[in-house]
């Protein structure tokens, strides 16, 4: 998974080269959870890289793809005499339709429908034994932004991800094992 994230942050950069005038933008932002349930209550937020492309321009609004990689850190690792670390890696690709900001002094409202995956690396040992397994959980994922030009080429962005996750058989399918809530402030770069 850090081999596709490099390769991604590789992929990002190598794209201001091969266009002058792109429709590609990139970010860089810092995922926070919200609310309690599983992942609020057991995750901190490390990094989320963005990846946009513009495919459709109008007057008022913008139309294209994004894509978001996060990276979410357990924060509870010791647990009666256990010793486990687990990684989430949140995948996001979605359709965007984005406001003009030059009609709207700056600001670029955003909402996007898509789907996410959440692939939990998990690793560690229980009572001496050690343990390495994984898992991934996946669902529809609303997303609205707020961003704001601070020059022509960068901006400062927020954005709120709201995840409906399915549950394996045995899970109950309730708020706390299905609703995930992520909160992002970054910076951007438009290519």
């Amino acid at each position: 998974m850090k081999r596709i994230l490099v390769l991604t942050v590789i992929l990002f950069l190598s794209l201001k080269s091969i266009a002058q005038d792109s429709n590609f933008s990139m970010e860089l932002n810092y995922p926070m959870t919200l609310d309690s349930y599983f992942i609020g209550e057991n995750y901190n937020g490390i990094i989320d890289l963005g990846l946009d492309y513009v495919f459709e321009s109008s007057n008022t609004v913008n139309f294209g793809l994004s894509f978001n990689a996060s990276i979410l850190q357990n924060n509870a690792n010791k647990n009666l005499g256990n010793s486990f670390k687990v990684t989430s890696y949140v995948l996001q690709p979605r359709v965007v339709a984005v406001g003009n900001s030059a009609l709207l002094g700056g600001f670029s409202p955003s909402a996007g429908l898509g789907y996410s995956f959440f692939v939990f690396d998990i690793t560690g040992s229980s009572n001496g034994f050690t343990d390495a397994a994984g898992d991934t959980q996946s669902g529809l994922n609303l997303n609205l932004g707020l961003a704001y030009d601070l020059s022509e080429r960068f901006f400062a962005q927020l954005q709120y991800d709201f995840m409906r996750t399915s549950v394996a058989d045995g899970v109950p399918n309730i708020k706390y094992n299905t609703n995930v809530n992520l909160l992002k402030i970054g910076i951007g770069y438009k290519f």
